[in-house]
């Protein structure tokens, strides 16, 4: 244990004990306990080791918060979303000798949506949105796909192109104040897993030369939320998830709006039992690359070889 000089404040008063520097009260002098008096210059020296909180002390290092910040605001809304693609049970050589490529399958046929309140705790089902896709270059369904998901071909031959039902999903949204053009801090989509925005949504939308809108450059996926908050990783596909927590799983899986609405008890019943979604769990980068994919590495990498390559100037 230390006792310090002490020093009387400017306009104020100011209390101190020290050895040799004693007690102070006001104007900066203090007497000391030994007899000896405390000068305002070796006072102010003693505590010179002080300093002004930076930017830094208050912000904290990167992914880091102080406790004195304020907590960081929930969603106010998610949008639970469960696309339908093609695909077929083929093995990849035969899909190859047939002619039919494999960068084709995964092209979305129903784009359904399912609007979220999380203002209504736990979360309320406000609102919900279904198209029904013509894909592009792979317009004729499946069998597989077909029995697997009750979609039939009358049905995505009459709907529209990708970026058609884009757009009929922008003006949905904007009926509640929200955009697929505006990356909204109050809204953040929520998928079962990462593969419905990080690959079938981007890969489709480039095959039609549409970049990802900036709503879906962020998402939630739920999987990882689930192993987060109860400390188990999800097992046997999403009905037995919805019935595991105690819930009817309602209409016939593989049914894109019935997932999303299915998917939808889990949200809610996450934020129930205390879970806050306050942030994303997986983004883009800049060029439009998922954070930890295995293409934004590949293009780091081939960047940095090129780089390397670079001629140095002398």
């Amino acid at each position: 244990f230390r006792l310090m000089p002490g020093a009387g404040g400017v306009g104020g008063v100011g209390v101190g004990a020290g050895v040799g520097g004693g007690a102070g009260v006001g104007g900066g002098a203090g007497v000391g306990v030994g007899g000896a008096v405390a000068s305002p210059s070796s006072a102010a020296s003693a505590w010179s080791f002080l300093r002004s909180p930076s930017a830094r002390d208050v912000k904290g290092q990167r992914r880091t918060r102080k406790a004195f910040d304020a907590p960081l605001k929930c969603f106010s809304h998610i949008l639970v979303m469960d696309f339908e693609w093609t695909a077929d049970n083929k093995p990849k050589i035969e899909r190859q000798n047939s002619g039919a490529e494999p960068a084709i399958l995964g092209e979305i046929i129903e784009f359904p949506a399912v609007l979220v309140s999380m203002n209504k705790w736990p979360g309320q089902v406000v609102d919900s949105f279904q198209r029904y896709v013509r894909p592009l270059r792979q317009p004729t369904l499946s069998k597989f796909i077909k029995d697997l998901t009750a979609i039939t071909q009358e049905q995505v031959d009459a709907g529209d192109h990708l970026p058609l039902v884009l757009s009929a999903f922008d003006t949905w949204l904007r009926v509640h104040g929200l955009s697929v053009d505006v990356d909204d801090a109050s809204c953040c989509v929520a998928t079962w897993g990462d593969v419905d925005v990080m690959t079938v949504l981007r890969k489709d939308l480039a095959r039609h030369n549409v970049p990802l809108p900036p709503l879906f450059r962020r998402w939630i996926d739920l999987k990882s939320v689930w192993t987060q908050h109860w400390k188990t990783k999800p097992t046997g596909g999403l009905e037995a998830c919805v019935r595991s927590l105690g819930f009817d799983f309602e209409g016939r899986a593989h049914s894109g709006l019935v997932d999303s609405l299915n998917t939808s008890k889990i949200a809610i019943e996450l934020a129930r039992t205390g879970f806050r979604f306050v942030r994303a769990t997986r983004g883009v980068d800049a060029n439009g690359l998922p954070f930890g994919s295995r293409e934004r590495e590949e293009q780091q990498r081939d960047g940095e070889a090129a780089r390397n390559k670079r001629p140095r100037v002398l």
